[in-house]
């Protein structure tokens, strides 16, 4: 048994070393019968090897047969990247009685060093040294392949010995040839490669050319790829050596070290322009870019690192590249247009050939001459597609061209007119302007001075409807100037100094006497936090706030409007929020949609019924937008509407209160709103409100005030007349003192009834001013406030007044004769000119219309300047005072010289609001 076991042992291992020496067999050397007849005969099966890793052996240890030898099996040995030392040995026999010339051909020439040696009968009768790093003069034959010429003996064996050196890939086909054939062959191959670097060469001349006058970016990256193409192909087939730089053999490896990197980064470049991926495909964009960025590290690496590492990176990144680049196409085959579907096809050839050359250079798939070839046939496919698509697209770019052309010069065309049509109407709506606001100054302005006089309670009444008439009229004229201003983007704010307390006082002033017709509660607060002066436009503010309050008593029969303005911190920064609230007719979602929508009010009963253009709140939106704010509403129909918007201020300016002490405030009303809002605003401000119902129960045991409690006290007459709520007042001011603060809506010829100690007044209730000496105002946050009274030096104000209107003359006089020293008018610009040429220093102030007759106020202040310039005279201060109110008039009167611009009517106010301005 175990004699067997040993048998069987045996005989296991000498199979095992009969596979093993099968599969790595040691090749005697087996000579080829050649005659003379024999050509163009691959030798890659006659061939063995062996490999020398150490890199020492010379011919003499090849020779000595120590070495075992490996028969090729492949027509074409590949060994891929490797940096060994290979041996390759043939052995040819002459059978015939004459001798022979061979030819062997090594037909790649990317070899670093191939030697040569022929031996006969042991001896070595030739031997040659060439290969891309040895000078190509070195060669036995001057070609750009590698070529061995051998010389057979009749009736004679030679062995044939090559050691080949590569730093890239190790690629050895050898090739026989009977010399006569080679140079056929070889005229049929110079043609082919004559024909393609020719094509090579036009197509770069034609596109440069193309791209030259394109100055399209696609045609120029396209010029420098198949530029780069080419000088590859120059490289790898050995022309760039024989023909550019024969002796410099150096730079066959480090060219080719750049170029590859270069033609990836090109590739990419060209894919992203030409499939249009930063659009279509972001994440195949962002790809490419990663592979540009590695080629471009790569073109830098290759100056520092050895050739040998560079090529290989480089050749793997190409692999990488390429095949994504495939990956890419395929995927946008569908939705591409038939164009460029061609031009993925011509694409897609030229890839195929950039992923081929890598797996044979890596020793991956064999080698064989048509894959070898088939880079190059690629290359002349894609830039014969190519040209052709680039063509079609210059073509379909010059139709596109043409057309935009056209369209171009349609909205050119279009725009012209638009610009007319703006411009005529620009000119009617001056044209109106002006029309209308001079006879309007002289109705307003008169009625203005006419209120100054002596006139009895009808007088008065009529006075009042002639004035209250002409500027609801005036107001319609500048809401729809305002519109056609903000409709053409024209409307332009100031940035000024505004006391927000003074603009709300104003506005609230101005409706108190419709407030107290209409029997409506009107209550306004100022938060103390707001800042005292802020930046903004006051005229536009103050038509904001109008606007809202105007449609606030328009559509409130009873009850109260309340005006506040608070601060509000918000994500976008802290902002004052003004907010207009009434107990109206309210509005439903689909009337709030539309609110604000030019010429829309909430249904056509309501436009019959309250009248209106329906501009007043678009014109807000367009103006609290320019103020950088925004605006809306909250509101449900039958419960009345609170309008709001607000402006951005600057967190520093902030105010911080300190309050002094706590603060009780009692408020005694019929009216029980009044209460609530009064416990919203002032429930932020340590204040305490209180509530006492009137009339008083005599069982109800109230708390009389005492100390320095606030009482505020409002008889709406709901509850009954002030006759009768009289007993609940006296208890309730029995004990007051001065510092009490009593604020009543009484009926007239009923204050008598209340004790004479007590300020009892009929105006608006403003909370702000109730509880305003409570606070000591941080000293860093306070700012000057605006100036209450007109200047000093305005009273001694020369003015000269250039206007062609009587009625004009005379209100403008009548309004400001009692704020200046003296008043002087004239009848138009000629006439200002001369009385000012003859007293230069005589006058402070000119009042400038614009449109007069003989000389108008341009020319007249051109004039005047220009005498100022000849005699060097100090500049006389010139304002226009017109009915045009359009910005292009104001921009024409300051291009003339003149220093502001007022706009007709002109009102007490309007003046005095002007005088503080450029003499507070």
């Amino acid at each position: 048994m175990e004699f067997r076991c040993r048998s069987v042992v045996c005989s296991f291992l000498c199979l095992l070393i009969v596979l093993l020496s099968q599969a790595v067999a040691v090749a005697s050397p087996v000579a080829m019968d050649i005659d003379k007849s024999t050509s163009n005969v691959s030798l890659g099966l006659h061939l063995s090897y062996f490999e020398d890793a150490s890199k020492k052996f010379i011919l003499e240890d090849v020779v000595s047969g120590q070495h075992s030898w490996i028969s090729v099996t492949d027509n074409v040995p590949n060994f891929g990247f490797n940096n060994s030392i290979f041996w390759f040995r043939v052995v040819l026999h002459n059978a015939a009685d004459e001798h022979i010339e061979k030819l062997l051909e090594i037909p790649y020439s990317l070899l670093d060093e191939v030697r040569g040696y022929q031996l006969l009968d042991g001896l070595v009768t030739k031997e040659h040294v060439m290969g891309h790093s040895v000078p190509f003069g070195s060669r036995p034959i001057e070609h750009r392949n590698l070529i061995f010429p051998v010389h057979l003996p009749a009736n004679k064996s030679v062995t044939v010995y090559f050691r080949v050196r590569g730093e890239s890939t190790v690629l050895f086909p050898l090739t026989l040839w009977e010399e006569r054939d080679f140079w056929q062959n070889e005229q049929l191959l110079l043609l082919c490669q004559a024909l393609f670097f020719g094509l090579m060469g036009v197509m770069i001349i034609y596109n440069a050319l193309i791209a030259w006058g394109t100055k399209d970016k696609v045609y120029l990256l396209y010029v420098c790829l198949i530029s780069m193409t080419t000088m590859f192909q120059a490289i790898y087939r050995g022309f760039a050596f024989q023909f550019i730089w024969p002796n410099f053999p150096s730079l066959n490896a480090q060219i080719m070290a750049v170029i590859i990197p270069l033609a990836c980064m090109l590739a990419g470049l060209f894919s992203i322009e030409i499939l249009k991926l930063k659009k279509s495909f972001r994440g195949a964009y962002f790809a490419i870019r990663v592979f540009i960025i590695l080629s471009l590290v790569h073109i830098l690496l290759a100056l520092i690192f050895p050739y040998t590492l560079i090529i290989q990176s480089s050749v793997l990144l190409q692999f990488v590249q390429a095949f994504f680049i495939f990956y890419v196409c395929i995927v946008h085959w569908r939705s591409a247009e038939s164009e460029a579907r061609v031009f993925f096809i011509a694409w897609i050839v030229f890839l195929s050939g950039c992923i081929i050359m890598p797996l044979m250079s890596f020793g991956i798939i064999p080698y064989v001459q048509f894959i070898d070839s088939l880079f190059q046939i690629g290359s002349a496919i894609e830039v014969i597609l190519l040209s052709l698509i680039l063509v079609l697209r210059v073509n379909r770019l010059r139709r596109e061209h043409a057309s935009s052309q056209l369209e171009s010069q349609e909205i050119k065309l279009k725009a012209c007119v638009e610009m007319e049509e703006g411009k005529a109407r620009s000119q009617f709506l001056a044209m109106m302007s002006h029309e209308i606001r001079t006879p309007m100054n002289g109705v307003l302005g008169l009625v203005d001075v006419l209120k100054e006089t002596s006139l009895d309670v009808k007088q008065k009444q009529l006075v009042g409807v002639i004035q209250n008439s002409g500027e609801m009229l005036l107001n319609i004229i500048n809401d729809i100037l305002d519109f056609s201003k903000a409709d053409a983007d024209s409307l332009r704010l100031e940035s000024l100094p505004v006391d927000l307390e003074q603009v709300i006082d104003e506005c609230v002033a101005v409706y108190a006497e419709m407030a107290k017709q209409k029997g409506i509660l009107l209550v306004s607060h100022h938060d103390r936090c707001i800042p005292n002066i802020i930046e903004c436009d006051p005229v536009r503010l103050k038509q904001v706030l109008n606007n809202l309050l105007s449609n606030a008593f328009k559509f409130t029969k009873s009850g109260h409007i309340f005006l506040s303005a608070r601060i509000v911190d918000q994500l976008d920064g802290v902002r004052v929020r003004f907010e207009i609230e009434d107990t109206g007719i309210g509005l439903s979602m689909p009337q709030q949609e539309k609110l604000f929508t030019p010429f829309s009010q909430a249904n056509r009963s309501i436009a019959r019924e309250y009248g209106g253009t329906g501009l007043g709140l678009a014109i807000s939106k367009k103006i609290v937008g320019l103020l950088g704010g925004d605006i809306g509403v909250n509101s449900q129909q039958g419960l009345g509407a609170t309008f709001w918007f607000d402006i951005p201020i600057d967190r520093d300016d902030v105010i911080t209160l300190v309050p002094t002490e706590h603060q009780n405030i009692i408020v005694c009303s019929d009216y029980d709103p009044l209460i609530e809002i009064c416990r919203r605003v002032l429930s932020n401000e340590d204040v305490t409100v209180n509530q006492v119902f009137l009339p008083l129960s005599v069982n109800e045991g109230v708390a009389l005030p005492s100390g320095n409690d606030i009482v505020l006290l409002y008889i709406s007459g709901l509850a009954g007349s002030l006759q009768d709520l009289l007993p609940s007042v006296q208890a309730l001011s029995v004990n007051s003192e001065k510092n009490y603060y009593f604020k009543m809506g009484v009926l007239n010829g009923e204050r008598h009834l209340v004790d004479e100690k007590n300020d009892i007044v009929d105006a608006p209730i403003e909370l702000h001013k109730i509880v305003v000496e409570r606070y000591q105002i941080d000293k860093d946050k306070t700012d000057k406030t605006l100036e209450e009274f007109l200047p000093a030096r305005v009273k001694g104000l020369k003015v000269l007044i250039a206007e062609d209107n009587a009625i004009n003359q005379m209100v403008i006089r009548g309004i400001i004769s009692s704020m200046v020293s003296e008043v002087k008018m004239v009848n138009n610009g000629l006439e200002a000119v001369e009385i000012i040429s003859k007293d230069s220093g005589y006058f402070d102030l000119v009042l400038m219309d614009c449109e007069m007759p003989i000389m108008d106020g341009f020319e007249a202040v051109k004039s005047i300047r220009q005498s100022e310039n000849t005699y060097n005279l100090p500049p006389l201060k010139i304002v226009a005072l017109t009915a045009h109110a359009l910005a292009e008039y104001r921009e024409k009167a300051f291009d003339s010289g003149m220093d502001d611009h007022l706009t007709k009517p002109v009102s007490r106010r309007y003046m005095q609001d002007f005088f503080r301005k450029h003499y507070g």
